[in-house]
């Protein structure tokens, strides 16, 4: 682990002070935390994917099957 110095303002220090307490916390465990929400994949709540939440490899075959017909490359992105 790396240690890192930050300056904030004193206000924003104990609004930060007072959620790491509120959580039985501490000012660098609420840091990480906040940035691991901040920082993970976004989930679409798309309810066509949806369906296929638990098919991946129905998925994949759609997906596939798309890419083909449109004539994509597998590494190419989709051009919108």
């Amino acid at each position: 682990m790396k240690t890192i110095e930050i300056q904030i303002d004193d206000q924003l220090l104990q609004c930060a002070q007072a959620v790491a307490e509120s959580r039985h916390s501490t000012v660098q465990e609420l840091l990480v935390e906040m940035l691991k929400l901040l920082t993970r994949p976004e989930v679409v709540n798309d309810p066509i994917t949806g369906i296929f939440a638990d098919e991946p490899e129905a998925m994949d075959e759609i997906m596939s099957s798309i890419k083909t017909e449109r004539g994509w490359n597998q590494n190419q992105a989709p051009r919108g």
